[in-house]
């Protein structure tokens, strides 16, 4: 296949991705305000991630575990700063679903919660996006045995982590400045619409980029 078609195609998959994270991203943000079961499950599963891949990095320090089971030299977490750095992210994103609690915390301003928002943005589009790649790469490798994986090495993963991070910080960015939280039930519909207005271009713009610059590396 021409390269100019597979990076067109690539930029496409890239755009589609990027829409179906904001989507995905703002109605668990949504959820997690205003729904109690989401607002545990996802805090304790935030928790949990933390805690996994935190324990791996320190076992992984100590030559505890066994060879192999270790991360290839290509992983974003094969690193152990980056182990620890994603570990509190997800840590302090769990922490951040019961602050982020509607009815548990009224007396903070919403102007104050922007930035928590953006933060949990990030970890949950970081999740979604390596969710997508995982699923397309599971896919692929089960129809043509070879094909070419997505993410072959680790420029190519920290160019997704990037864009994981600049998605997710503009999604929970925008999605605290319109203040959805505090919006009454029957105007939320409408302004959920609004705030994916404001989230499909970034998605398409990201996405496509993503998708395009991944094909050439």
């Amino acid at each position: 296949m021409n390269r100019f078609v597979r990076r067109g195609l690539s930029g496409a998959v890239g755009m589609v991705i990027g829409i179906l994270c904001s989507i995905l991203v703002n109605s668990t943000l949504i959820e997690i305000c205003i729904n109690l079961v989401f607002t545990i499950y996802f805090g304790l599963i935030f928790a949990a991630i933390g805690c996994l891949v935190l324990w791996r990095a320190y076992s992984e320090s100590k030559n505890t575990e066994p060879p192999i089971v270790r991360r290839p030299k290509d992983s974003i977490f094969a690193h152990p700063v980056m182990s620890y750095v994603f570990s509190g992210l997800m840590i302090f994103s769990g922490l951040l679903c019961f602050v982020l609690r509607k009815d548990w915390f009224v007396g903070i301003d919403y102007r104050v919660k922007i930035p928590f928002f953006a933060f949990l943005g990030v970890s949950l589009t970081f999740i979604v996006l390596f969710l997508f790649v995982d699923c397309i790469n599971c896919c692929a490798g089960s129809c043509n045995t070879n094909s070419r994986a997505i993410i072959e090495d680790s420029k190519q993963t920290y160019l997704i982590a990037a864009s994981a991070v600049l998605m997710g910080f503009l999604y929970g960015l925008i999605f605290g400045i319109l203040d959805l939280e505090d919006v009454e039930l029957y105007r939320l519909a409408v302004m959920a619409m609004k705030d994916e207005s404001y989230c499909y271009p970034i998605g398409i713009v990201v996405g496509g980029v993503t998708g395009v610059l991944n094909e050439i590396m």
